[in-house]
């Protein structure tokens, strides 16, 4: 089983002084174990698209490359976000985080993860406790699986190594759709000047980085490894091209699944798998006290 006993304490021996503010979401793959209906990392990309988007995996090699170019170029990032996304079906998604983790402080001060609670095997459940930060998105269907999370004790088993929470998802944003109820005008202006999100959900993509996920969904994005350049794009005080079509507020609706039946299949096995990874890391906790 893999030790990740110290690894968040392994940091890089470079500390890179030019730390871009906020927190950056990194998109490993494109592919999920539940179907929220409106999905702004999944369903929202297609919406400007005349095809629909391929299904993608950001390679562990290519992955890594995109990132050391940024911090050989003198840049990090205070707040990186593992997301997908389900970001732990990645093949590679333990050796990911070790990676990471061993750049730490040269390539970012800390490292999160949004999950669904789906795919917790012993190894990913060691993974997700050598992070800062993990949160755990909640709605209905998924809601069993926190539930054992916490009878079974793997909810205080992390939450003794890392920050653990929950985030209820009963309602979507439906990005791109006015609120029928909102009153005011919409217009590209007004729409960046009402953004509650601005500076929270930056993307790091292949193609560089994007200032938000409808930007990143647009295509309206920045490749460059000039801080100065950078420091601009994301500082910016006017909106960009993808305001224009993103009305906030936007429409909201209560959390649905596109496919109920493939969600609970889910549910039932990320159940058995919670079961299985109690059983294999609770019990090597008692085992390495008693010894």
């Amino acid at each position: 089983m893999t030790n990740f006993s110290s690894i968040r304490r392994i940091a890089s021996p470079q500390t890179n002084p030019n730390v871009l503010k906020g927190n950056f979401d990194i998109l490993l793959l494109n592919t999920c174990t539940l179907s929220c209906r409106h999905c702004c990392f999944l369903e929202l990309p297609n919406r400007w698209s005349a095809l629909p988007k391929r299904k993608f995996v950001w390679t562990f090699d290519e992955l890594i490359r995109t990132l050391d170019h940024y911090s050989n170029n003198g840049i990090a990032f205070e707040e990186l976000t593992l997301l997908g996304g389900e970001p732990t079906l990645h093949p590679r998604f333990v050796d990911i985080v070790k990676a990471l983790q061993g750049r730490r402080g040269s390539l970012f001060r800390r490292l999160k993860i949004v999950s669904n609670m789906t795919n917790l095997d012993p190894e990913i459940l060691l993974a997700l406790a050598s992070l800062d930060r993990v949160i755990f998105s909640l709605y209905e269907v998924n809601e069993p699986i926190a539930e054992a999370l916490r009878n079974t004790g793997l909810v205080d088993w992390l939450r003794a190594r890392t920050v653990v929470e929950f985030w209820r998802g009963d309602e979507f944003d439906v990005y791109g759709e006015p609120d029928p109820s909102f009153s005011g005008s919409y217009d590209q202006v007004s729409n960046y000047s009402r953004c509650p999100y601005k500076g929270g959900c930056r993307v790091i993509s292949p193609s560089g980085v994007s200032y938000c996920h409808m930007a990143y969904a647009m295509g309206e994005d920045i490749s460059s490894s000039n801080t100065d350049v950078l420091q601009e794009y994301l500082n910016r005080t006017t909106p960009l091209n993808a305001c224009s079509v993103c009305p906030i507020p936007a429409r909201r609706e209560k959390w649905t699944s596109q496919d109920p039946a493939r969600d609970r299949r889910s549910a039932v096995r990320a159940l058995t798998l919670v079961k299985n990874s109690a059983a294999v890391l609770i019990s090597h906790d008692i085992r390495s006290l008693e010894s």
